[in-house]
């Protein structure tokens, strides 16, 4: 049993006074889970409350008045969880939005299926991984189908991640081993941070190639720009908060995988490059003339393979949302909204995330002080 009707059961323990048989079963739904405590606390109550009825040192009044207090904190576990479970339900919805694209894009760029590629062209660390991902167990666990009972192609077909008997180019992009996925995108193997001294090009501080799938660089991409944006003090808030916040790194440094262009004929490379007064991630590709870059995800999604899979890597969230709300998180820091561009020779999207430059006569704003 899962979602409602797990619910619906424990409900029914409880208002049977089958404590012991809830908190059991909630316990172990909620094994390894950060709000597990909750239960344990109310499990620990009961049968100190028993313990107390058995050696007659609370009487009968006493006693009710304390089960009605640890079946109100049950009921509440309860209510909280299954608030979880609904935005749990919005992720799923939006991944089925993500997905129907596929099937418009069938055949065209990333979703194009690779008749010469099989799981074994896969990296079995990675799909291991997949599989294990909140999200993906989710998907299974809604339908009550068992993972375990599925081959890996299976799977990857429910997820609509593969399709008869083949898998899709965005696929075998994200999971794919490095030495293959040379022969179908020489450029996709690779990716390159810089820290520069300054606002130049001059002086390189730090230069790093990365290399890999899809996934294994936009995850070591972002382990590095968590070493190098700097942390400030946020003394209203008493929490260390990133110079750039990393909501909107994370955003567009996502989409800068998310939606490059993947075709074998691209010679240019992901390059984000950290200066002093700005952070710049190009992406191979150009977007449409005249686009709502608030509303790129919705409007011009071209591999949604790609988002599929980067949305149950929990990397990108709600399609459509993402860019606007990294631009809110910027002005939230008194940042300058992000600059989206097309640039030419050769093709690139270009975004700028500006930081703080403090002058000599400038006071220190809260972020400078680390």
């Amino acid at each position: 049993m899962r979602t409602k009707n797990f619910f619906n059961h424990l409900r029914r323990l409880i208002s049977g006074d089958e404590l012991d048989g809830a908190i059991s079963e909630l316990s172990a739904y909620l094994k390894n889970s950060p709000v597990q405590d909750e239960a344990i606390l109310q499990s620990a109550r009961h049968r100190d409350l028993l313990k107390q009825v058995r050696l007659g040192v609370v009487d009968h009044h006493q006693a009710n008045l304390t089960k009605n207090q640890i079946r109100t904190g049950l009921l509440d576990l309860i209510r909280s969880l299954e608030t979880l479970e609904s935005v749990d339900a919005e992720q799923l919805d939006d991944y089925k939005k993500i997905t129907e694209k596929i099937g418009v894009n069938r055949g065209v760029g990333t979703s194009e299926l690779l008749k010469n590629k099989s799981l074994d062209d896969l990296d079995e660390k990675e799909l291991t991984r997949l599989f294990a991902k909140e999200r993906v167990v989710e998907l299974f666990d809604t339908n009550e189908i068992n993972m375990e009972d599925l081959s890996e192609h299976e799977r990857l077909v429910y997820l609509s991640l593969a399709e008869n008997g083949h898998i899709f180019k965005g696929t075998f992009l994200c999971l794919g081993k490095r030495n293959q996925i040379q022969t179908i995108c020489p450029t996709a193997t690779e990716s390159k941070f810089i820290l520069f001294k300054g606002v130049e090009r001059d002086i390189i501080l730090d230069l790093k190639t990365l290399t890999g799938n899809t996934i294994q660089q936009y995850e070591s991409m972002m382990m590095l720009l968590r070493k190098h944006i700097p942390l400030g003090r946020d003394r209203a808030m008493s929490e260390d908060v990133y110079e750039i916040p990393i909501v909107a790194v994370r955003e567009f440094v996502a989409n800068a995988f998310v939606h490059r262009d993947y075709s074998d004929v691209v010679k240019s490379y992901i390059q984000v490059e950290l200066y002093d007064d700005r952070l710049e991630i190009k992406s191979p590709g150009h977007l449409p003339k005249n686009l709502d870059v608030s509303r790129i995800e919705a409007t011009v999604l071209v591999n949604p393979v790609i988002a599929a899979i980067f949305h149950l890597y929990k990397h990108i969230e709600r399609a459509g949302t993402g860019i606007r709300v990294a631009q809110q998180a910027l002005q939230a820091q008194g940042l300058k909204p992000a600059r989206i561009e097309n640039i030419e020779h050769p093709n690139m999207v270009k975004v700028t995330l500006y930081r703080n430059v403090r002058t000599a006569e400038q006071p220190r704003k809260w972020w400078q002080f680390f």
